[in-house]
This record gives structure tokens, sequence and C-alpha cells, in this order.
């Protein structure tokens, strides 16, 4: 939601450090497309959030996530999520 790009461990550094403070979040009309030990998840979901100093907002945000099956776990392999109108 903030257009940023962040490697993981500077995207949990962000929430650990409390520039990201989540408060709460919705999901909705997921789709998850398997193909083998891949799959896709694309969906919306609503979060109320406050990011870095600024005050609460709610964003709509669309989902595209990447996850592969590594044994009997699903692990995300890339997410990118971007506002909607």
């Amino acid at each position: 939601m903030t257009g940023m790009r962040q490697p993981k461990h500077e995207y949990i550094a962000a929430i650990s450090e409390g520039g990201l403070n989540y408060c709460t979040e919705q999901t909705e009309n997921v789709i998850i497309a398997l193909n083998g030990n891949t799959a896709q998840l694309t969906g919306q979901s609503k979060v109320n959030a406050a990011v870095f100093g600024g005050s609460r907002h709610t964003w709509r945000l669309q989902l595209d996530i990447s996850l592969e099956k590594k044994g009997s776990q699903w692990l995300m392999t890339h997410a990118e999520v971007c506002t909607t109108l």
C-alpha cells in the first residue's frame, strides 16, 4: 500500500520497529489456482493501518501471491499487493 518494493527482511523490520502498524484486515474474493507443487492466489483485502507515522486509514488492496509446496507446507515465494479503487 506504500508503493515500496521491500525484501522480506526489510518488511518484517518495518513492522517490528513500528513503521507499519496493522490494525485489522479482511480478505475477500480469494481464488487459488493449483498447478502441481505451485499455486497462485489472487484476491482483495481491506487493511486498516497506520504507516510510517501517518494516521490510521483503510486501504482496499489487490493481492497476487505465488506459493510453492515444500514437503507438507505451502510457502510464499512472491507477493505483490497494490491499491484498488
